[in-house]
């Protein structure tokens, strides 16, 4: 209930009639994807859902200028608290700076995956082989020493998850973790 009439601590006849307004309930908002936008194309189609353009930031990106790199909340996020939308926009790297956004390799082959960041000046880190010696317990003495069992790193799959995460910050030359699924 939002309001009522009378108000409340009025004293009333018997049997006299309230009236009352209810919340429609939480605002539900469907949250658009913008990245890859222009500046003001992004605003427009963030206005034409009744929602509001939040913070504007800039960040030396190679490419065009003004073009939305990320966004806060994601699109199509759920719990949303505030009808305002946050850009993170692109701008001209004028000093040749090797800083940019990372993107988002989620979804992509390993081979894609590694070109894709190799056209960045990035590079996929090898993750350490895992050890898959079981261990060996002695009775009564020294336990003999194991042989290393050597895994070969995947060559293929799909990539499920990255570190650093799409959007963050990243430096030409830095090594990018993927973990791959089937």
């Amino acid at each position: 209930i939002i309001s009522q009439t009378p108000a409340p601590g009025v004293i009333v006849r018997h049997e006299w009639e309230v009236r009352t307004i209810e919340s429609l309930g939480p605002q539900r908002v469907s949250i658009p994807d913008v990245s890859g936008m222009a500046e003001r194309a992004a605003a427009i189609t963030i206005r034409r859902l009744s929602l509001n353009v939040g913070t504007v930031a800039h960040l030396p990106a190679p490419g065009d200028a003004d073009l939305v790199l990320s966004q806060t909340p994601p699109p199509n996020a759920g719990g949303v608290d505030s009808p305002r939308v946050s850009l993170l926009l692109s701008e001209k790297d004028e000093g040749g700076g090797a800083a940019f956004v990372m993107p988002s390799v989620s979804g992509l082959s390993l081979e894609s995956a590694t070109s894709r960041l190799a056209a960045m000046g990035l590079y996929v880190q090898q993750a350490p082989a895992p050890d898959t010696t079981p261990p060996v317990m002695a009775v009564g003495g020294p336990a003999p020493a194991a042989t290393p069992v050597s895994v070969a790193a995947p060559t293929g799959g799909t990539v499920v998850s990255q570190t650093p995460a799409s959007g963050h910050r990243v430096v030409r030359g830095e090594g990018v973790r993927l973990t791959l699924g089937g």
